[in-house]
């Protein structure tokens, strides 16, 4: 599906908003086959420096 830009332009104003109410530290992961969250967050400048694992049992 292609990003339409909603969930970026939510996400950059719950970072604005934080940021005016004086957070300066922010973070974000990702699961690495969640494409969609993944480019959300690069729009917003993040720098994905770690990614969610998960333990698959058989």
């Amino acid at each position: 599906m292609p990003c339409r830009g909603l969930a970026t332009a939510v996400k950059g104003a719950a970072v604005l908003a934080l940021a005016e109410a004086g957070h300066t530290r922010f973070g974000t992961g990702g699961a690495g086959d969640n494409v969609g969250s993944r480019r959300v967050n690069e729009a917003l400048g993040y720098v994905v420096t770690e990614r969610w694992l998960h333990l698959v049992t058989t």
